[in-house]
């Protein structure tokens, strides 16, 4: 439509002011365009690039630090080269353990994957709108709950297992060093989660939208003009068609690296699936392979997520004004809309509707969650891969190249 609307504007202009040798056309400001589009637009895809860039350094991180806690609990020895061998475990006591450590490791894998590429769920029209919030909502359900697992569970587990190491001698020093490790997973996760939840200013973007499709059709005297100048209806044209084209461009541009988790849809989006649940997988079997050449393979390729408990019904007759219980003081504003009553206050948000929240306390999200399962299922191709498992990279097109 606003290409339709500018070129209509610069045929009319044209023929209406073709023999008028005192009209100018061509009297429009590029100054405006360029501060009202452009800088906005430049302004985003910095600040969306910077995004995708402490994304990857964090993805590589997470890798690295995943395969040395690896290391840590499957080489690591102490008192002189004689710690694991007067441990009360033997050659397969290890390697049990070491199996378990591997599990929760490619289990963080493969749900910071289901959690990087869920869809977006923080757009404008994910706030505003009742069926945004109601997408929202379902998706927003599943990032809680993959979440919890991947960071919440699968952490306690290994710090866990590391406990478990220091009760067969490992020294306290080097027990820090893997608690740092899993600190700094932490921190990686954390930041992933930010730049998956939260995008560029809204301001900025909404503005660049706005103006590329309000001030093209202003500039089409000046492309008359330019058709009068040059004595050619097709220059004209071509340089209104342009325009607006090189424009949208710049916006779509913009647009296509908000999400930088989606390597399956933009050129410059990271592959998150090939990273994190192929590479890291094939990387931790190569070196359980090699520590330990005589093992069975791994059999448990892919896990459901863990879900912490089954939420419970809560009861709010047994809240109290006393501060133990947390009850607001505050008068009982709300909002009301297509999802029930909520309450400003955070101890307060509970659904008429009698949904409850992800652990069956009185604390809901603004996305109000329907009370469904989370999906478990793994992504997983039924292929050949470079290891004999299940987990093909996108790369391989047939098996002579796997």
């Amino acid at each position: 439509i606003n290409l339709l609307c500018q070129l209509t504007h610069c045929i009319l202009t044209f023929g209406k002011n073709e023999d008028n040798e005192s009209w100018q056309g061509g009297s429009m400001d590029w100054v405006v365009i360029g501060f009202a589009v452009v800088t906005p637009l430049t302004v985003s895809i910095t600040m969306a690039y910077r995004r995708r860039e402490q994304a990857l350094y964090e993805v590589s991180r997470i890798r690295s630090l995943c395969f040395q806690i690896y290391l840590c609990h499957s080489v690591w020895d102490w008192k002189a080269g004689t710690g694991r061998e007067g441990a009360p475990l033997d050659r397969n006591g290890w390697l049990k353990h070491t199996d378990e450590v591997l599990e929760q490791l490619i289990c963080i894998g493969d749900e910071l994957t289901r959690f990087l590429t869920l869809p977006t769920s923080s757009r404008s029209y994910h706030r505003m709108m009742p069926g945004g919030r109601r997408k929202a909502a379902d998706i927003v359900e599943v990032s809680y709950r993959l979440f919890d697992s991947l960071y919440t569970q699968r952490m306690i587990a290994l710090t866990r297992l590391t406990e478990k190491l220091k009760s067969l001698g490992l020294n306290a020093s080097e027990a820090s060093r893997i608690r740092q490790y899993e600190r700094f997973i932490g921190e990686g996760i954390e930041m992933l989660r930010m730049v998956k939840m939260y995008r560029t200013p809204q301001a900025l973007r909404s503005f660049g939208r706005i103006f590329t499709l309000i001030l093209p059709p202003f500039y089409a005297p000046s492309f008359a003009q330019l058709a009068i100048d040059q004595e050619s209806l097709a220059m004209g044209i071509i340089f209104a068609v342009v325009t607006p084209l090189i424009l949208n461009a710049l916006f779509q541009s913009m647009q296509a690296i908000e999400d930088p988790f989606v390597g399956w849809v933009s050129l410059d989006g990271i592959d998150v699936k090939e990273e994190l649940e192929i590479l890291h997988y094939h990387q931790l079997i190569s070196a359980r392979a090699t520590i330990f050449p005589n093992a069975a393979p791994f059999q448990k390729e892919s896990l459901p997520a863990i879900v912490a408990r089954e939420p419970v019904p809560f009861d709010a007759s047994v809240m109290s004004l006393d501060v133990t219980e947390r009850k607001s003081l505050v008068g009982r504003m709300s909002l009301v809309g297509r999802n029930g009553r909520k309450s400003l206050d955070a101890t307060e948000r509970k659904s008429t509707d009698g949904r409850n929240s992800m652990d069956g306390s009185h604390r809901l999200s603004h996305f109000n969650f329907p009370n469904e399962a989370m999906d478990g299922s793994s992504r997983m191709r039924v292929e050949a891969s470079m290891d004999g498992s299940t987990r093909t990279s996108h790369f391989a097109r047939d098996s002579s190249r796997r």
